[in-house]
């Protein structure tokens, strides 16, 4: 996860790796572990990935 304040400058707020999801359609949540304030977030998926649904939450 990246946030960025003006959407040109972006800094590295989180890095998940080999997180497994014991079933399918499981819902996971995660906090970030500096949070700060940011006008744009972006969520770089790195390599193969599946996703059908993402959610913030501020």
């Amino acid at each position: 996860m990246r946030g960025s304040a003006d959407g040109t400058t972006w800094t590295d707020l989180d890095r998940r790796s080999g997180g497994p999801f014991r079933w399918d359609r499981q819902a996971r949540a995660f906090s970030l572990p500096e949070p700060g304030r940011y006008w744009h977030c972006r969520l770089v998926l790195d390599g193969e990935a599946a996703l059908a649904e993402v959610e913030l939450l501020a």
